[in-house]
């Protein structure tokens, strides 16, 4: 059973167990789309500054020859309050998962991340790798996710 932190936020007159209640975090489907056509889900991190990461995640999923809209479902999700795939992991959809920006207890998940480089869960791999912002910002970066992406993808150079 969970238990309730400092950081979680209290609401009166909803259901709650004991009179106490707290607000879960967003399901990653409620803020995204796509139509995952390859099985891929991206999950990045909400810009706080309000700018859209889409033109730059295009880029990356097209050197891996993916579209944005067709073969992957995106979400963007506050990191702050994280997005619950919880259930999801078991009745997945998808076979790969980039997380740009996020831990994965974030997610409610439990593994231990090893950025830019693949890690197996649940029968599916997932690629952990700083936001999008400080990727585009960095060319030593692009080049650990390029590597990585190569890796995740089988894509031969």
């Amino acid at each position: 059973m969970a238990t309730m932190k400092e950081s979680d936020q209290f609401v009166p007159g909803i259901y709650s167990d004991r009179h106490l209640a707290y607000v879960l975090p967003n399901n990653v489907w409620e803020n995204g789309g796509g139509s995952m056509n390859k099985g891929v889900l991206v999950v990045s991190c909400l810009r706080s500054d309000g700018e859209d990461d889409r033109i730059f995640l295009e880029k990356i999923l097209s050197a891996a020859g993916m579209d944005l809209s067709n073969d992957v479902f995106w979400s963007a999700v506050d990191a702050e309050k994280g997005a619950y795939i919880g259930t999801q992991v078991d009745n997945k959809q998808w076979n790969r998962v980039l997380v740009f920006g996020l831990l994965p207890a974030s997610l409610g998940i439990n593994i231990e991340p090893i950025v830019y480089k693949p890690v197996q869960f649940n029968g599916c791999s997932w690629l952990f790798a700083e936001n999008l912002p400080a990727l585009a910002r960095d060319p030593a970066l692009k080049k650990k996710l390029w590597v990585a992406l190569q890796a995740l993808f089988q894509i031969v150079p």
